[in-house]
């Protein structure tokens, strides 16, 4: 437990941060309002290349100078009227090479579509080829186990049976 001197003094900081963080949190605030109902709407052009216009006003308060600073900064970096009118004039240089663009790019993802399909087709034609050599492969074992089949039976003496059935099959043709 903490002595009573120390608690109280603990106890006198945190009210202390508490209203410090308030004042920190309530004084921009303030000064923003404060500028608002105090300043004097008045507009300057300011000479130079691409001349801009900036909104001078009073600063009544110290504390609000580096606030007002910024925002005047802000206002000198914002473009004048004519330029914008000037931008929203002749939007076409800048829409027309992004048209051109996008159509390039549908160009080439069709181009790779085509693509994407021929090899899809390739692949297709490799596996029907394999498919049918595979087939081809085994009608020649066939063929091969039947020509031995057929010497065999042609060794034994047996020719009359296969004669016959050769006969039947080339009536079933015609």
């Amino acid at each position: 437990m903490k002595p009573l001197l120390q608690r109280g003094r603990d106890d006198n900081i945190a009210l202390l941060l508490l209203g410090l963080g308030v004042t920190l949190a309530v004084v921009p605030l303030a000064e923003y309002l404060v500028s608002c109902f105090t300043r004097r709407n008045s507009t300057s052009t300011l000479a130079g290349y691409g001349s801009k216009t900036a909104v001078v006003s009073t600063i009544k308060s110290g504390r609000g100078l580096k606030g007002e600073l910024c925002r005047l900064r802000q206002e000198m970096d914002q473009p004048s009227v004519p330029e914008l009118e000037e931008e929203f004039v002749h939007p076409t240089h800048l829409v027309r090479p992004l048209w051109k663009q996008e159509r390039n790019n549908e160009i080439r993802l069709l181009e790779c579509y085509g693509v994407e399909e021929r090899e899809t087709t390739v692949r297709e034609l490799k596996n029907w080829l394999q498919i049918c050599s595979m087939a081809a492969e085994s009608l020649s074992v066939k063929l091969e186990f039947l020509e031995v089949e057929n010497q065999r039976l042609q060794s034994c003496g047996i020719t009359e049976l296969g004669n016959h059935a050769t006969a039947s099959i080339r009536q079933a043709e015609d």
